[in-house]
């Protein structure tokens, strides 16, 4: 009796080990096929694609849009609130966790939105940021039409040389209201002598609003902690540089302060009054269900 249960142990002992080599075939397998697909979207994203082939993948479908994006309508709907209530702010972002440039009806609603600013109403400015691999001659033509912009260059997500690329396509068309930056976020492999040798001015902390610029920020981070080291790696960026040593706050996703007051509507509606709540941790209304000047001032 002995013998067989050792038989038996003995059996059921190689089914398990020949289970865990089969298991391990399979993880291979899954791995290999994980890099390969990572690296294909390297390839795509490093610039392999053309924004033309970009947009024609969004526009027949192959871009996932799972998450949704703001339509055309809610943005037409807040803008008339605006207008109706004569509100009016310094400036009006586009993009807050995503890539403008993708949205199908991007050329639109920058025309829209142009149009009203330039006319004085809703915002001072039009801040449109992106990595710029999205950008055709067809959208760049959009830096010719009246009203102040703002073009940020999402340099985290982008090489220098395409940050290059992008800036000289804007600069075809750009007239004298446009200002153009690069946006690098403070980090501790940020080198601060490649800054140094740059042939535009470097600035440190908020969005600089005089001139073309490489703009250094802080990274937003949801954990106090992480959110110092941020902090910090800026502060060495701008000691490093002999620049002023910029204001920062805390990033706590609670209700804003007066000075914090930035509403920002999430894709989906939600509203916030501090942009760096990137989770929506204090949401204060939604554009879809109620209007954005209720949410802000009980009109």
């Amino acid at each position: 009796d002995a013998e067989r249960k050792q038989r038996v142990a003995t059996a059921e002992l190689h089914l398990a080990r020949s289970e865990i080599k089969r298991l391990e075939h399979l993880v291979r397998t899954l791995e290999q096929e994980r890099r390969s697909t990572a690296e294909q979207l390297t390839r795509d994203v490093a610039g392999d694609i053309s924004p033309e082939d970009w947009t024609r993948y969004r526009d027949t479908g192959k871009v996932d849009f799972g998450r949704g994006f703001m339509g055309f309508d809610v943005v037409q709907r807040v803008v008339e609130d605006l207008r109706r209530e004569r509100l009016c702010f310094a400036g009006l972002a586009l993009r807050w966790r995503g890539e403008p440039l993708l949205h199908p009806q991007v050329t639109d609603i920058i025309r829209y939105l142009l149009e009203l600013i330039a006319g004085g109403e809703i915002a001072d400015k039009l801040i449109i940021e992106t990595d710029g691999r999205f950008l055709t001659d067809e959208i760049a033509q959009l830096a010719a039409l009246p009203g102040a912009q703002c073009w940020v260059l999402d340099g985290d997500r982008s090489t220098e040389a395409h940050a290059a690329e992008t800036r000289a396509l804007l600069a075809q068309h750009r007239h004298r209201g446009v200002q153009i930056l690069r946006a690098i976020t403070a980090s501790e492999t940020v080198d601060p002598e490649i800054l140094r040798d740059q042939n535009i001015p470097v600035r440190f902390g908020d969005i600089p609003t005089d001139r073309d610029a490489i703009w250094v920020r802080r990274a937003v981070h949801d954990h106090y902690l992480t959110d110092q080291a941020a902090t910090v790696a800026l502060v060495r960026l701008a000691s490093a540089l002999n620049q002023p040593i910029p204001e920062v706050q805390d990033n706590r996703p609670t209700a804003s302060s007066d000075e914090l007051l930035q509403p920002t509507i999430s894709w989906d509606g939600k509203v916030t009054l501090n942009p760096r709540d990137i989770q929506l941790a204090a949401p204060e209304g939604d554009v879809v269900h109620s209007r954005l000047s209720a949410d802000l001032y009980g009109r």
